[in-house]
């Protein structure tokens, strides 16, 4: 377990080295996820009322969580479907 931790970590060090440029791409991606995912966070909210979160057994904030986790899976998945249709339909006017 321990080694497949290190070949996950030292992997993508070792791709950074050989081809800077990479570090770059990994960026911006890391910046659209934390976008998505405030957006996420920001969008989401508790609906339970303090009994039935009583009832639950959970919290507010992890209700909120549980919320902004969802959210983020539906934009996600949304991004991911219009990324598809936009890669066929400019494969269509190639």
């Amino acid at each position: 377990m321990i080694a497949a931790a290190v070949i996950a970590i030292a992997s993508p060090v070792y791709g950074f080295i050989l081809n800077p440029g990479n570090i770059v791409k990994m960026l911006i991606s890391i910046g659209i996820v934390a976008v998505i995912a405030v957006i996420s966070y920001s969008l989401a909210g508790n609906t339970f009322s303090d009994l039935r979160l009583e009832v639950l057994g959970v919290t507010e904030q992890t209700s909120k969580w549980v919320g902004m986790g969802l959210l983020f899976t539906y934009i996600t998945a949304a991004l991911s479907i219009l990324a598809i249709i936009y890669s066929n339909i400019m494969k269509i006017f190639k």
